[in-house]
């Protein structure tokens, strides 16, 4: 059938964009929190972690 091909490529390519942005989105969130805790913004990144859906295990630090 070719409709379910269709869909089931749809649906990987989809699945790669979204695995992309995801890493990407979470990348800029960590280099935001790095920036909060280098400048000790300790009110507004806690806002601002659970705005962004991260735990402080999931975080990628950037800092040396």
């Amino acid at each position: 059938n070719p409709n379910l091909e269709e869909i089931r490529t749809k649906a990987i390519e989809s699945s790669t964009v979204n695995l992309k942005s995801n890493l990407a989105l979470t990348t800029i969130n960590s280099l935001i929190i790095d920036h909060f805790k280098a400048n000790e913004y300790d009110y507004t990144l806690s806002v601002f972690m659970p705005e962004c859906g991260l735990k402080i295990s999931e975080v990628k630090s950037f800092l040396i």
